[in-house]
């Protein structure tokens, strides 16, 4: 039983040690809604980190394997890196 305890609390620790990389790697945010969104997560475990990904997954650095987990065209990482409208590097169609 107290196998069972200490796994249960090594999972929650763990996902809000990602929930918190996920919240501080967020570029949506600012300093002060980071440190709330550090509280939730740390206040209330498993609500506030599930919450909080959520909430920060359209964020272009929400994850260390890029947006949403999958892989990216370079056209369409240069979109969410940022850039807005500007041309990639190497478009012909920029006039560089």
């Amino acid at each position: 039983m107290l196998y069972l305890l200490l796994s249960i609390i090594a999972v929650v620790v763990a996902f809000n040690a990602y929930a918190s990389g996920v919240a501080l790697r967020s570029q949506l945010s600012d300093r002060r809604q980071k440190g709330a969104q550090l509280l939730l997560i740390w206040l209330v475990p498993v609500l506030g980190a599930f919450l909080t990904t959520q909430a920060l997954k359209g964020s272009a650095h929400d994850s260390w394997f890029g947006r949403g987990g999958a892989a990216m065209e370079p056209e369409q990482a240069w979109l969410y890196s940022g850039h807005g409208g500007d041309c990639p590097p190497g478009d012909p169609g920029c006039g560089e």
